[in-house]
This record gives C-alpha cells, structure tokens and sequence, in this order.
C-alpha cells in the first residue's frame, strides 16, 4: 500500500535522526567550551535568518560549514551540524497554492496574447520578462528546505553513499567467515539488534500508539504489513557502519565482526521483509484496533 511507503520513509528519517542524536551523545570527547560557545552563536545567527524572513540558500550554507567547523572543533561529533542546519532552513513555501496558481493562470495569458505576435520567447523582451516572473512563481511556492532536499538528492544517493559504502563496508569473503559469525558475540549482537530489535521496537511502538489513539495506521495498511515495514527496517549499512567505526575503531578485530554482522542482519532483513510482504501480509492483513 502506497501508505505503508509513505511509513516507512518516514520510519528511515526518524532512524537516523535517533543514530545522530546517539553519536552526540555517546561518542563525543572532550568538549572545548570555547569552540561551542562559536557552536552556539552561529545556532542563533541561522535562528535569527529563518525568523527574519531570509530564504535564499547561501546563507544558511555559508553559515552551515561555520557550524561544521565549530563543532568539530568543540568535541561534539560534527555529523551533528547537518541536523541542526536542517531545522533552521524554512519550511514554508512564500506563495501559498492559490496565489501561485493566480499568479502562474495571469502570467501564462499574458504570454499567451503575446506569443500570437512573436513566437520567439528569446527575441521578446515582454515574453522574456514573463517567464522570468514564472520561474520566481515557481521558486516561491517552494519551501528552501524542499528545493535543497531536491538538489542534494541526485548527488546524495548515487554518489556520496555509494562512495562511503565502498570506501567502508571492508568486509573479506573468507570460507571460515560462517563459522567465526557464528561464535563471535559482537557479530551476533548486531544481527540479532538489528533484525529482532528492529521488529519487536517497531511493531511494538506502532501497536501502542494505536491502541492508546495517539496515531492510527494509513488506509489501507494493516498490522501484519507493519511487520514487514518493520523487517524492513532492520536494514542497516550507512549510519550502522558509521557508528561501528566509532565503537569499534580501536578493535579491528570486533569492528570486522560488527561490519559482517551488519552485512549479514541486512541482507536477512531485505529478504525478509520482502517475502512476508509478498506472500503474507495481503493474506493476513488485519484492520487496525479502534481506539475506543
């Protein structure tokens, strides 16, 4: 069900949000109080642009690698800037959907009356000036936040974590590999973090929410299908083997262990998931339980 999609997109998000909040608070060193202080008062400068109105990009960017930059050099992990720019950039689109399309019927006429003179948009300056003020419409009615998710996400998901899943997963294929899995508690306890923790906190939560009425379920998605959503969801690579380098990063041996642990809770998710989704959950779809 296109809900369940929705869900678990939004699940993907909440994830790492929780893995950046972890490594801030667990894996930071000592703290320069100095460093955070700067930290801090840039906070209030990308605060004070989002409450006077600015929504061009730039600035929050330029001021962005100044808070990468002072938490990195205050102690606290610097993978943390990148959430706390996220939440300063607007929302919000300038022009609501009514005035955009008021705004995009009046400019498209006019260029309408003129195009019946002059075809050639490059060649009229009237013509020229209206798409132009089309394009700002379009911007407009666009939230920064929106527009920077858009451009990063080529670039994001076909090159940065590719590169990083490349450059870090480090995993030789032994034939002894099995047998060391198996007998090794660290690779062990990533599997079973990943793939029982994953279905029990996620099922578990979902069911309690809805049983109190804090939340109810999308159309059309029934609790056998939060259970494939939740199988899903013990698929683990980037921010996994992110937090592993920093836990194990003194202990090649364990870190190895973690990183197959990963690879292996990965693979039995995704397989997982995708056949109680296929072959269970539209036999076995249930109607969520009414709150009252």
């Amino acid at each position: 069900p296109a809900g369940l999609l929705t869900l678990l997109v939004a699940l993907a998000i909440v994830d790492d949000l929780g893995a950046v909040v972890v490594i801030a608070l667990f894996y930071t060193s000592e703290l320069d109080l100095g460093a955070l202080a700067a930290a801090g008062g840039i906070l209030g400068l990308l605060v004070a642009l989002n409450l006077g109105g600015i929504r061009r990009l730039l600035p929050y960017m330029l001021l962005g690698v100044l808070l990468w930059l002072a938490l990195l050099k205050s102690g606290v992990h610097a993978t943390l800037a990148g959430v706390i720019l996220a939440f300063t950039i607007p929302m919000k689109p300038k022009l609501d959907t009514q005035r955009f399309l008021q705004r995009a019927r009046r400019l498209l006429d006019e260029i309408a009356q003129v195009q019946a003179k002059e075809s050639c948009i490059v060649l009229n300056d009237h013509m020229r000036s209206r798409v132009t003020a089309l394009a700002d419409g379009v911007r407009l009615a666009q939230a920064p936040a929106q527009t920077l998710e858009h451009s990063l996400h080529l670039p994001s998901a076909y090159l940065v974590i590719p590169i990083f899943a490349l450059a870090n997963a480090g995993i030789p294929l032994e034939l002894s590999a099995p047998g060391n899995l198996l007998a090794d508690p660290v690779a062990l306890g990533v599997v079973f973090g990943l793939l029982g923790g994953k279905l029990l906190g996620i099922t578990g939560f979902v069911w309690f929410t809805v049983k109190l009425g804090w939340s109810r379920l999308p159309t059309g998605v029934g609790f056998s299908h939060v259970i494939g959503m939740a199988l899903l969801g013990g698929i683990g690579f980037t921010m996994s083997i992110f937090i592993a380098e920093l836990a194990f990063g003194g202990s090649p041996d364990d870190l190895l262990m973690a990183k197959t642990g990963i690879l292996l809770a990965s693979l039995l998710a995704g397989m997982g998931g995708y056949l109680w989704l296929r072959f269970i959950a539209p036999a076995r779809e249930e109607p969520a339980p009414d709150p009252s």
